[in-house]
C-alpha cells in the first residue's frame, strides 16, 4: 500500500473515531471527563490500526510502545 493511501486512511479513520469519541463525551457526566475522549486517543488508535494493517507487526509494536511511553518509537 502506498504512503499516500496510508495517510488518507489514517485521516479518515482518525476523523471517524474523533466523531465517535465526541458523541461519547456528550453523554458522559460530569463534563470534566469529556476531555478523556478527546481527539488524541482516537487519532492514535486509528493510526495504530492502519499501521498494523499495512506494515509488519514489529512496526505496530514499536508505535504502541511509543504511544504508551509518550515518545516516538
Amino acid at each position: 500500500m502506498s504512503d499516500v493511501v496510508s495517510i488518507l486512511l489514517k485521516g479518515v479513520a482518525g476523523g471517524s473515531l474523533v466523531l465517535v469519541f465526541a458523541a461519547i463525551s456528550e453523554v458522559v457526566k460530569p463534563k470534566r471527563f469529556a476531555g478523556l475522549f478527546g481527539a488524541a486517543p482516537a487519532v492514535a488508535l486509528a493510526g495504530l490500526v492502519i499501521v498494523h494493517a499495512t506494515k509488519p507487526v514489529n512496526d505496530a509494536h514499536d508505535n504502541a510502545i511509543g504511544m504508551l511511553a509518550g515518545w516516538p518509537a
